[in-house]
């Protein structure tokens, strides 16, 4: 038997399942032997469905994370443009500087935490300042973006937490699937007593060269479908 490696894309290991369940389904000597190489097949593409729809939803709430950080850069350079127009396009008065000391790419530049953080600090000294109240309306419209922001870091995080799982789970199907291709092996071999004759109900593997090359799956992450 050409055992394929435990690195194998999920979609191979899927094809050659379902070449073994047949061969085993349409020969009544071995028929019996079909329904474990069945449940292990729908196992794994349901293991590998999990893994694909978490991804989507991670790249879902990516996008949404990086929708909202837009906003609020958007929210926080439209408060700068109108704070500074307030002080005359004076940018070193204590006031401003207190407000935006490091100008607005401070904020909208930084590491997302530290944005998150510089938001809520930036709309809590706005309210207790004494900025008129365009501005002031302003600063709760930043305080709303942070909260906003952070929501949307959270939800992507918990996607790529809930996506390590189902990759986890994904890992053990593909263990339970290779394991019981081996068992089946072994079973046939006893039935027929003759390894060659087992062998036929396998269907050969092998990853081509330039397959390899293009990273298809076979020779790298074990999550990959």
């Amino acid at each position: 038997m050409n055992r394929p490696p435990f690195s194998a894309a999920v979609k191979h290991l899927i094809h050659l399942g379902t070449y073994l369940m047949i061969r085993l389904e349409t020969d009544p000597a071995t028929a019996h032997l079909a329904p474990s190489v069945a449940a292990s097949v729908n196992d794994l593409k349901r293991h590998g469905e999990a893994v694909e729809a978490a991804g989507v939803e991670t790249m879902r709430r990516l996008a949404a994370r990086d929708a909202a950080d837009d906003r609020a850069d958007a929210c926080v350079s439209s408060f700068g443009r109108q704070l500074l127009d307030h002080f005359g396009g004076d940018r070193s008065g204590a006031q401003y500087r207190r407000l935006l000391p490091d100008g607005v790419s401070g904020v909208s530049k930084a590491p997302l935490s530290d944005e998150l953080r510089k938001l809520r600090d930036l709309s809590a000294a706005v309210a207790q300042s004494d900025l008129p109240e365009a501005l002031k309306k302003l600063g709760t419209a930043l305080g709303e973006a942070a909260e906003a922001l952070s929501r949307a870091m959270g939800e992507y995080e918990a996607a790529v937490r809930e996506e390590s799982l189902k990759k986890g789970d994904l890992k053990l199907a593909r263990d339970r699937w290779h394991t019981n291709y081996v068992r089946t092996h072994g079973l046939l071999v006893g039935l027929f007593g003759s390894t060659a004759r087992a062998d036929r109900f396998f269907k050969s593997f092998h990853v081509s060269r330039p397959a390899a090359e293009a990273g298809d799956g076979d020779a790298g992450d074990p999550t990959a479908l």
